[in-house]
C-alpha cells in the first residue's frame, strides 16, 4: 500500500507520490492537508483541566468548598442542597408540556411559552385562564398550574449533603452534582438527588443555609 507524501491517503491506481486531490489543490489547501495529516499521527497532549490542578485529589470527609464572589467576600461551604432527580423530571416535563401547549401565547400582562416564562403563581393563572378561549392554551395553562405546584413541593424537598458526600463536586458545574439519599420508601430505595437548575444554588455556610448565585462565583476551589 502507498500512501499520498502530502496527506497521507492511500493512492489509487495511477497516481505516484501524491493523490490526485493533493495534486490539483492550491499551494493554501495542500499544506492544509499536510497539518490535517501530520496532526492526527502527533495528537497534541491532552491538558487536564485547570480545575483538575487546583482539586487533585477526591474529596474526603470535612472537606469543604472555597467560594470567592464577584463582591471579594469568600464562603467556606460545609454542605451543599440538592434535589430528589424524579421530582425534578417531573416539574420539568410539565413545564416543557405547558410551554408546548401554550404556544407563545400572549396577553395584555405578558407573554407565556417562551423559554424565559416564570409560574405566576394561582391568582395569575386564574386572571391569564379568563382572558383564554383557546382550549389548548386553557389545557397549557392547567398544565402550567400543576407545573407550579410541582415546583412548590419539590422546593420543600432539598436535602443537604456534605461536601465529600458528593459525586462531581470537585467540578465547578452544578449539572455534574450527584448525591444518593434513601427515600424511605422500601419500594423507591435510594433515590439520586442533583440540582435543581436553578440559578441559586443553597449552601451552608458559617453554619448558616444561604441561597447563592451561582454567576456570582468568580472562583471555586474544593479545601480539605
Amino acid at each position: 500500500m502507498t500512501l499520498c507524501f502530502n496527506c497521507g491517503i492511500e493512492l489509487a491506481q495511477g497516481e505516484v507520490k501524491n493523490c490526485y486531490v493533493c495534486t490539483k489543490a492550491t499551494p493554501e489547501e495542500q499544506a492544509r492537508r499536510r497539518a490535517r495529516f501530520l496532526l492526527g499521527h502527533n495528537p497534541p497532549p491532552v491538558e487536564k483541566p485547570h480545575i483538575n490542578i487546583l482539586n487533585p485529589a477526591p474529596p474526603t470527609k470535612g472537606s469543604k468548598l472555597l467560594f470567592e464572589l464577584s463582591s471579594g467576600k469568600q464562603l467556606s461551604v460545609a454542605r451543599l442542597m440538592l434535589f430528589p432527580d424524579p421530582d425534578i423530571r417531573q416539574f420539568l416535563s410539565l413545564k416543557a408540556k405547558a410551554q408546548q401547549e401554550l404556544g407563545g401565547f400572549s396577553t395584555g400582562i405578558g407573554f407565556w411559552g417562551s423559554p424565559e416564562w416564570a409560574i405566576g403563581g394561582a391568582a395569575a393563572l386564574g386572571l391569564v385562564e379568563s382572558l383564554v378561549s383557546n382550549a389548548k392554551a386553557k389545557q397549557g395553562l392547567k398544565t402550567l398550574n400543576e407545573a407550579e405546584q410541582a415546583q412548590t413541593r419539590l422546593r420543600t424537598l432539598g436535602v443537604f449533603f456534605d461536601i465529600h458526600a458528593i459525586d462531581g463536586i470537585w467540578q465547578p458545574d452544578p449539572s455534574a452534582w450527584r448525591a444518593a439519599h434513601d427515600s424511605g420508601d422500601p419500594d423507591l430505595g435510594t433515590v439520586a438527588y442533583i440540582h435543581s437548575g436553578d440559578e441559586f444554588i443553597w449552601i451552608e455556610a458559617e453554619d448558616q443555609p444561604i441561597a447563592v448565585r451561582w454567576a456570582s462565583i468568580e472562583n471555586y476551589r474544593l479545601i480539605s
